[in-house]
């Protein structure tokens, strides 16, 4: 599942949720994207590593799955530990700007996007490279470039 983001370079994209974790316990899917920790909102990788270290026992966690923020309330693992206290992987994309579009599509063009696990959105294609940024309505969603198969021009 491929999360939206609602604002370029906000939040930590799901690469891997740990069987049984809390997160799994919690909902959490491949490409959601975590944007905040007990109200502290989670920009990058650092301020989500910041905001589980410093929380209790439990933490409420707001993410975007399926078009939706959803705010849970999740019984972390103790501190200490070689793992994520959330039994999440996450990661930014950042640097993915800087890889060429591999689309024959200008930025700024409505779009038609269809990915490879059968699903589709039409939007704005706002960033083109090795991740796919497009705007749809007020969400600005992103995809990793491998996930797309095909995006043309309405």
């Amino acid at each position: 599942m491929v999360g939206p983001q609602p604002v370029p370079g906000a939040g930590c994209r799901v690469d891997f949720v740990r069987p049984k974790s809390p997160a799994e316990k919690a909902g959490f899917q491949i490409g959601d994207y975590i944007v905040g920790v007990d109200s502290r909102p989670v920009q990058d990788l650092d301020t989500l590593k910041d905001a589980i270290s410093s929380a209790g026992p439990q933490a409420r966690v707001d993410f975007l799955h399926d078009e939706q923020t959803r705010r849970v309330t999740v019984e972390l693992l103790p501190p200490g530990g070689t793992e994520s206290r959330l039994g999440v992987s996450c990661s930014e994309t950042k640097n993915l700007s800087d890889i060429p579009c591999p689309f024959a599509v200008q930025k700024g063009t409505k779009v038609h996007l269809e990915l490879k696990d059968g699903r589709s959105f039409n939007g704005k294609l706002e960033k083109c490279g090795g991740e796919i940024g497009l705007r749809t309505g007020i969400l600005y969603r992103t995809f990793g470039s491998d996930e797309v198969s095909k995006i043309t021009a309405r």
